[in-house]
């Protein structure tokens, strides 16, 4: 591919966006406000008479040469343009009339530009929805700019060379120091002086602690940051690297016994420095800012402390140099990390992917939508691109199974959840050689989510490519019946799978809502209604193409529940239905509950929402009204707690979490309390049982078909909402893996149907 950078050319991650791609290949080009060296890029520089550092007002300049911009653009003629950075060079390039392009958010111009004023707002809002596609280095720094446009991004972390940040750089021998430090800007951002204030404490409150302090890099604090060392009588105790170049930093990473980022603004949006550390083998202590968090596993690889807090950061360090077992841990764990979600290679593959994805696999949409035309030496030129080596343009091959599948809603980067049991299969179907590409109704453009693609609908219509077999997951009559009869005669083979609500009459099979939830007797008519219109027309459709489909289900329960409502006669499907349950997630089966570890709560409630009367939240905060003694804790985001008491031995947590952030959470809690009133199997609960912790759960019969004979799970009665829960904590938990749920039994099955059609 031709690619250019419209990007600041003196940067260092421009620079290794240049590399990467040069390295591979790739055509590389950059326009920029500044002059710089580029070794791998051609640079095209707009003097603007403007350096780095200037103010806003004097940056103003760069959009008066809107023109100049386009005209560079028309005669480079690249496959794909990458604008960085959203204010300044993003609006230079949503005046220039760009169309199709790529613009990448980088920190500064999305948490400070716009707090300046309604200008600024403004301005970041028009460069934010006149690009066709976003990109950010971090879930929290996309949610920050998600305040200014309604487009979804792409998640594209900065990755770092793990051969260069590796901990074979260390070479210190036992010299019985403590050292800890930081590489970073010397600016207020950074926190380097909450660092030193931290370095005091330890030194006049732990004087047995032999600390030893690095600090690198250069900035507009240096001064005052060693005028506070001398006062704070400490210098002795500091080196001052001055700028160190990257072979160095990492060294300096790899021969410190704790790595120190106290970034006191969320405008660090991604923790580069954090990665790089726990690339080295060394734990890391960070301020909570969102984005630091995201680049560290707290509690596994590092520890959070609050930001401008140097007390915080002064016992943070302390109990690290205390528990020196702990500290090689974490930093075997940091590097096992990092080398599994910041890998340099993979992180640009996955950007790299994506790129190509934009350049032809919905290129004619793009095309369509804009009408791209160039202004190129006084002609008008319509810009035609190839569709080789894309998404959509891959050929079935005789060793790999092209499968498409249809969804609602899949996992995104915004922290998106929904239906992650779909995204669990891909990924298993991936590893055994199906090929797979999902659709989602609910996209807004493209992305890739852990190397699966998915498309938009209208990315999927731009499309021309063929596929084994289409597989529909809660199949609607909104969006995936009007796809089965747009589309459906391009496949031979349909397999629907079953999980709940899309083959049930909702009204009748689900139990009340919440009062709270505002389910007006009209809306309770109309919901009764579409259930029928929806039953009906599955009840024609379905049998008119079994002989081509096959139907799975979730449960024994999900499939006599679908044969009573839809009143599809069973020889419909006989011979042609499975149930296989869904599978777990890869880290439940892999990842073991430790029954003896310390504990912190009692009972733990995790659900997706709250506001799901099915889900008993009701039941759950009256067990902990009267079980005053003990500890509930509730995860899960919704407004049950906005319209009834919260139970004060609850701790409640309002957020969603990826698995892999359960795992940490659920080691605190002696029981899974996962109570239900329908279900179509509980995998929630199947996941915990996988796990190892023990669950209780509610005597309803979809409960006990899937959980009747294994030892760790119990069950209750819906109505035993003054139970005395302390029978269970006498009892004591332990650890027993339920491995019914495992891919072997579910999964596998599932590739083995694919692979046969």
């Amino acid at each position: 591919m031709k690619i250019c950078f419209v990007a600041p050319a003196d940067s260092v991650h421009t620079r290794k966006w240049c590399r990467w791609f040069a390295r591979r290949g790739h055509e590389v080009h950059v326009v920029s406000f500044h002059r710089a060296v580029t070794e791998n890029a051609k640079l095209h520089w707009i003097d603007c008479g403007v350096g780095v550092r200037e103010n806003d007002w004097k940056k103003l300049r760069y959009l008066l040469r809107a023109s100049e911009l386009r005209n560079i653009l028309a005669d480079i003629n690249p496959d794909i343009i990458n604008v960085h950075y959203a204010t300044s060079y993003g609006t230079a390039a949503a005046l220039a009339g760009l169309k199709g392009y790529v613009l990448s958010v980088w920190g500064a111009d999305v948490y400070d530009f716009p707090k300046k004023s309604l200008l600024h707002r403004l301005m970041l809002r028009f460069s934010l929805n006149k690009a066709s596609y976003l990109f950010s280095t971090s879930k929290a720094m996309a949610a920050e700019a998600g305040k200014y446009t309604k487009k979804a991004f792409d998640i594209t972390p900065f990755g770092v060379d793990t051969d260069l940040f590796s901990p074979e750089k260390r070479s210190r021998t036992e010299d019985g120091l403590f050292i800890v430090g930081t590489v970073k800007t010397l600016s207020g951002k950074y926190g380097i002086d909450y660092l030193i204030q931290a370095a005091e404490i330890i030194h006049r409150e732990y004087p047995d602690i032999p600390l030893a302090l690095r600090i690198a890099g250069k900035g507009p604090c240096e001064e005052e940051y060693r005028a506070l060392a001398e006062r704070l009588q400490i210098s002795g105790m500091i080196t001052w690297l001055g700028f160190i170049p990257q072979e160095q930093a990492a060294e300096e990473w790899a021969n410190m016994d704790a790595a120190v980022i106290p970034s006191t603004l969320e405008s660090e949006s991604f923790g580069v420095s954090a990665v790089e550390a726990q690339s080295c083998g060394v734990p890391v202590v960070i301020s909570d800012i969102p984005g630091l968090m995201e680049a560290a596993s707290p509690g596994v690889t590092g520890l959070v402390v609050p930001r401008k807090d140097e007390r915080a950061l002064a016992r943070a360090l302390v109990w690290l140099y205390r528990n020196p077992e702990t500290r090689r841990r974490m930093g075997e764990e940091g590097r096992r990390y990092v080398l599994e979600n910041y890998e340099w290679n993979h992180c640009f593959s996955k950007i790299e992917q994506r790129l190509k994805m934009i350049r032809g696999g919905v290129q004619y949409l793009i095309d369509y939508l804009s009408g791209f035309v160039r202004k190129a030496s006084g002609q008008i030129l319509l810009k035609s691109r190839g569709y080789s080596n894309t998404v959509c343009e891959k050929q079935p091959t005789e060793s790999s199974k092209r499968i498409l599948i249809v969804t609602e809603n899949y996992p995104d980067h915004a922290g998106g959840v929904s239906m992650m049991y779909v995204h669990t299969r891909n990924r298993y179907y991936q590893e055994q050689g199906l090929d797979v590409t999902v659709v989602s109704f609910q996209a807004w453009t493209g992305y890739i989510y852990e190397g699966i693609p998915v498309l938009c609908l209208k990315e999927y219509e731009a499309c021309s490519e063929e596929y084994s077999a289409l597989v529909l997951h809660a199949a609607n009559i909104k969006h995936h019946y009007r796809f089965l009869k747009k589309y459906g005669a391009r496949f031979s083979r349909f397999v629907f799978f079953y999980h709940g609500h899309e083959a049930l009459n909702v009204t009748q099979t689900y139990p009340r809502p919440y009062p709270y939830m505002k389910r007006s007797a009209f809306r309770m008519l109309a919901q009764e209604a579409y259930d029928g219109i929806k039953l009906a027309i599955w009840r024609k459709y379905l049998p008119k193409v079994a002989g081509k489909s096959h139907f799975v289900f979730v449960s024994g329960w999900m499939y006599r529940e679908f044969l009573k409502w839809t009143r599809i006669p069973p020889d419909v499907t006989n011979g042609r239905h499975s149930v296989i349950y869904n599978c777990v997630g890869k880290v439940f089966e892999e990842s073991c509950y430790d029954a003896d570890g310390e504990k912190t709560y009692d009972f733990i409630t995790v659900r997706s929402s709250l506001d799901g009367s099915k889900y008993c939240m009701d039941l759950v905060n009256q067990l902990a009204f009267h079980n005053p003694s003990l500890c509930f804790a509730v995860v899960g985001r919704g407004r049950f707690f906005d319209f009834n008491e919260k139970a004060p031995n609850l701790e409640w947590k309002n957020q969603t979490m990826t698995h892999h952030e359960m795992i940490p959470l659920l080691q605190k809690a002696r029981f899974a309390l996962m109570p239900t009133r329908t279900d179509a199997q509980g995998l929630m609960m199947c996941e915990m049982a996988a796990f190892g912790i023990p669950v209780i759960t509610s005597d309803i019969p979809v409960c006990h078909e899937v959980f009747d004979g294994v030892e760790n799970v119990y069950f209750i009665r819906n109505e035993e909402e003054k139970r005395d829960m302390r029978e269970f904590v006498k009892m004591g938990s332990r650890c027993v893996k339920d491995r019914r749920m495992g891919r072997e039994s579910t999964v596998m099955r599932e590739v083995e149907l694919l692979k046969k059609i």
